[in-house]
């Protein structure tokens, strides 16, 4: 297997071809659990789920990408969109970077992001990037994807429509650090919030992810 990434663009094709992938492919085990995952909703009652995670929105991570795209310019990562710009000077590099993202779609913007990831040698971040668009692909419409700030927007708008007998599964990411909310709450604050208000409480359930460091 050809192991790398293919980025398709005004009719041009970019491969970028990570130092290391690590690949998990296995069609009947990712079946079984999509089957589990839509039994539980169904005996639940639960008629979407809501992911709340700063990497959900790629168009609020840019500051994190033209970081790393300027900690990684020395060591010229084999990455064909980007491979003529690592010899710029850092305040050139950084225009041209800047032009490349405003001109993509979402799509493009996050296959450019996570590309960087695959050198910048941080499995977390890069397993973390991935996990809002593997939950998307195999749990397609009965999942939607938020940022934290788009929750915030958009959060009474998504309880005032709940269908009647419905319930919502809401998922919130403890840390916000790549995207964080202006006053500084985090996923716990936000989940906090739904469960001490009687209004909506008794049609969420609520789960929160974090990775504690010992």
């Amino acid at each position: 297997m050809d192991n790398k990434i293919t980025i398709t663009t005004s009719g041009n094709v970019y491969d970028i071809i990570p130092k290391e992938v690590r690949i998990i492919n296995n069609d009947r085990i990712i079946a079984q659990a999509s089957t589990a995952i839509f039994s539980f909703l169904r005996s639940l009652n639960i008629s979407k789920i809501i992911y709340v995670d700063d990497k959900c929105s790629i168009n609020e991570l840019f500051d994190d990408f033209l970081g790393k795209a300027v900690n990684l310019k020395g060591s010229k990562p084999n990455i064909e969109l980007l491979n003529h710009l690592w010899d710029f000077p850092d305040v050139v590099f950084k225009t041209k970077i800047s032009t490349i993202w405003n001109s993509k779609p979402e799509e493009e913007r996050r296959q450019l992001y996570v590309s960087l990831l695959y050198f910048d040698e941080n499995s977390e971040d890069l397993e973390n990037s991935l996990a809002p668009l593997s939950l998307k692909k195999y749990l397609k419409a009965k999942i939607e994807l938020f940022s934290p700030n788009e929750w915030v927007q958009r959060k009474t708008d998504i309880f005032e429509n709940i269908a009647e007998e419905s319930k919502l599964l809401i998922l919130f990411d403890i840390d916000f650090g790549k995207s964080p909310l202006e006053d500084g709450r985090n996923g716990l604050d936000l989940a906090r919030e739904i469960m001490v208000d009687d209004t909506i409480n008794n049609f969420i359930y609520c789960g929160l992810f974090h990775i504690f460091l010992t």
